[in-house]
C-alpha cells in the first residue's frame, strides 16, 4: 500500500510537465498557423490589386506617362516596434513590443512609370516562355522585354522595405506577429530577418489580345440632359471583313448602317444585326483620349452559321465624318470597354466554323488595326 502511493505521488508531478510541454507545442504552432496564414492573406491582397491595375493599365498604354488610374486598396497590415531590444545573459535577446500606437495598414500607391526596370509600371512586350520565367533581383525577366512603345504591361507591389529610384516603391516588410519572443543564440543575421519581417513581391503582366468582345457606346445625362458621363464603345455600323480590310477610309456604299436601338454589348460569334438605319450615333466624349465622334464597329463575314446571315468576327475602331458620312480607320494600343474572353455560346458551331472564327479574329486584330484588350498572362 505505501509503495503504491510512493508511485502515485511520483507520477503527479509528470503530468503536469507533460501538459506544460504540450502547451508550449501548441503555442509555438498557433503561432507559425496566424503568421503563415498573414503572410498568405497579404500576397493575395497583392495579387487581386496587381491583377486589376495591370489589366486596366494595359487599357492606358497610349498615355505618354502611366499614373496610378484608381484608389489601391489596403494589402495587410504594418506594425512599427519600439527599439528597446536587449541582450540578456550573453544568450537570450528580448524581442521589440509593439509601440502604443503602431498598428496601421499599408495602402499603396503605383508610382508613375519612370522608364526603369525597377518601376512600379514597366510597358515592354511579354514573350511567352516555358520555363525560368522568374523575376530576378534586379528585375530583368525571360518573359518581359522593357519597351516604352510596347504594348503590355507589368505591375508590380513589394513589401520589402527597400529604397528604390523615382518610380519604385516599397511598402514595409511583413510582421510576424507572434513568431517574436526570447530568441536563444543564433546568428545576428537570423535575429535580423525575424525583426525585419517577410518580404513580398507581387508581380501581373497584362497582355495586348484580340478583342473578341465589346460593350455599347455610354452616355450618362443629368436632368437638363447634359452630359455629365460617357464611355466609348460598339456604335451602328457593321463593315464586311473584306471591305474593312481593303482601305483605310470607307465611303457610305462600303459599310451598313443598322437601327441604333440594336446596338447592344456583343461578342465575336454573335449574329451581326440586319436591321436597317441612316443615321450613325454621334458621340461625345468628356476628359477622355478618345475624339468625339470616334467609336467601335462591328466587323461580320458569312461563315455558314445556321439563323446568321453574316456573324460577327471582329471589332474595328473609326471617326465618323456626319457631314460626308465615312468613316477613317483608327488604331489606338489600349482600348476600354474590351474584353478577351468570348461571350457567346459557340456549342452549336462545328470544329470548322469555330477555327475560321477564331482565326478571323486573330487576323483582324494583327494586321487590319482591329481593336484589342488586355488578357493577364502572369500573376505571381
Amino acid at each position: 500500500m505505501h509503495c503504491l502511493s510512493n508511485k502515485a505521488q511520483h507520477r503527479s508531478g509528470f503530468t503536469l510537465v507533460l501538459f506544460v510541454f504540450f502547451m508550449m507545442m501548441s503555442i509555438a504552432l498557433a503561432a507559425l498557423v496566424i503568421d503563415v496564414g498573414f503572410v498568405r492573406l497579404t500576397k493575395r491582397q497583392m495579387q487581386s490589386m496587381t491583377d486589376a491595375a495591370a489589366v486596366e493599365l494595359q487599357r492606358q498604354v497610349d498615355a505618354t506617362s502611366l499614373t496610378q488610374p484608381f484608389e489601391m486598396q489596403q494589402a495587410g497590415v504594418t506594425v512599427d516596434f519600439e527599439e528597446d531590444g536587449t541582450v540578456v545573459a550573453g544568450n537570450f535577446r528580448a524581442s521589440t513590443k509593439w509601440g502604443s500606437n503602431s498598428v496601421g495598414h499599408w495602402q499603396p500607391a503605383l508610382q508613375q512609370s519612370q522608364g526603369n526596370l525597377s518601376d512600379d509600371i514597366v510597358v515592354g512586350d511579354y514573350q511567352s516562355v516555358s520555363s525560368n520565367n522568374r523575376e530576378q533581383d534586379d528585375y530583368t525577366r525571360n518573359d518581359f522585354v522593357h519597351n516604352p512603345n510596347g504594348n503590355d504591361v507589368l505591375v508590380r507591389l513589394r513589401r520589402t522595405g527597400e529604397s528604390l529610384d523615382a518610380g519604385g516603391s516599397a511598402g514595409p516588410p511583413v510582421p510576424f506577429f507572434f513568431g517574436r519572443g526570447l530568441i536563444m543564440g543564433g546568428s545576428t543575421d537570423m535575429w535580423n530577418r525575424i525583426e525585419r519581417g517577410t518580404i513580398l513581391r507581387q508581380t501581373s503582366i497584362a497582355k495586348q489580345s484580340p478583342a473578341r468582345f465589346a460593350g455599347s457606346y455610354v452616355a450618362v445625362l443629368d436632368s437638363s440632359n447634359n452630359l455629365i458621363a460617357s464611355e466609348v464603345g460598339l456604335i451602328n455600323v457593321r463593315i464586311n471583313r473584306l471591305q474593312w480590310q481593303g482601305t483605310t477610309s470607307l465611303n457610305s456604299t462600303q459599310f451598313t448602317i443598322f437601327d441604333s436601338a440594336d446596338v447592344s454589348a456583343t461578342s465575336i460569334g454573335d449574329a451581326a444585326p440586319i436591321s436597317s438605319g441612316s443615321v450613325i450615333t454621334s458621340t461625345i466624349y468628356l476628359n477622355s483620349p478618345y475624339p468625339n465622334n470616334s467609336g467601335y464597329v462591328l466587323i461580320t463575314e458569312s461563315i455558314g452559321i445556321s439563323g446568321h446571315t453574316e456573324t460577327v468576327v471582329g471589332f474595328g475602331y473609326v471617326q465618323v465624318d456626319h457631314a460626308t458620312n465615312t468613316l477613317t480607320r483608327l488604331q489606338r494600343r489600349g482600348y476600354h470597354n474590351t474584353s478577351a474572353v468570348i461571350r457567346t455560346n459557340l456549342s452549336t458551331l462545328n470544329a470548322t466554323q469555330l477555327e475560321h472564327l477564331i482565326n478571323a479574329s486573330r487576323d483582324i486584330f494583327l494586321n487590319y488595326h482591329g481593336i484589342s484588350a488586355p488578357a493577364l498572362v502572369r500573376s505571381e
